[in-house]
């Protein structure tokens, strides 16, 4: 290696990844030698980030916890949306992450301390919104002979639901519902009730009176 008259001297050398030995031997005119070795890392791998709360779901809270590692010997910091996560080792946690109405992305970046770094996002919806249940027929109130009434309405959602009659699941087509309902004597309470995959509900609870013909 070319050495300036300054006694500095450089050579390109190309590292694998992980662990390398470098030996330097300096050796004057008169043959008087000096060695040294030195121990370089190359490290460039990112941290590799695996979330486990919270889950690509839907939900009717309007926070969340972030959590889940990032596996790096080195890893220096995760961030959650740009807020610093709670470190240990190589778990991290971040609590009361503020969530939208709709659809939120949240994004977790892992950095280690060399300047690795890697994302990961998870979607996750919030819907505070109960299902919008109407009730066509019958009418609240109703007095009627016939045992067998139609109950009839429709339901809307941004999500999916599911609408029952006095807890039996009734089949939904296009937003509307109809089901055939048996009254007994007297005086019936019927609930219909919806309700989305966030858990919000809707409840509509309607009187019908069933009265035997006059022979």
């Amino acid at each position: 290696v070319a050495v300036a008259q300054d006694g500095t001297f450089s050579y390109p050398i190309t590292f694998a990844s992980g662990i390398q030995t470098v030996s330097l031997i300096a050796q004057d005119k008169a043959q008087n030698e000096k060695s040294e070795s030195l121990t370089i890392t190359l490290d460039n791998a990112a941290p590799v980030i695996t979330v486990t709360q919270p889950t690509e779901s839907i939900t009717k809270i309007a926070s969340t916890t972030v959590a889940g590692t990032a596996q790096d010997e080195r890893l220096a910091s995760v961030e959650v949306d740009g807020i610093s996560a709670v470190l240990q080792g190589q778990n991290f946690r971040l609590a009361n992450v503020s969530l939208s109405e709709g659809s939120n992305t949240l994004t977790i970046t892992a950095n280690d301390s060399v300047g690795n770094g890697s994302t990961k996002q998870v979607s996750i919806v919030l819907d505070t919104i109960a299902p919008a249940l109407e009730v066509q027929e019958p009418s609240n109130g109703a007095i009627v002979s016939n045992s067998t009434i139609t109950i009839r309405g429709t339901c809307n959602d941004a999500n999916a639901f599911t609408v029952t009659v006095n807890e039996n699941s009734i089949p939904i087509e296009n937003g509307s519902f109809e089901t055939q309902f048996e009254l007994v004597d007297g005086e019936n309470t019927i609930l219909v009730a919806a309700e989305d995959t966030a858990g919000n509900k809707s409840t509509k609870s309607i009187t019908v009176t069933l009265e035997a013909a006059n022979e």
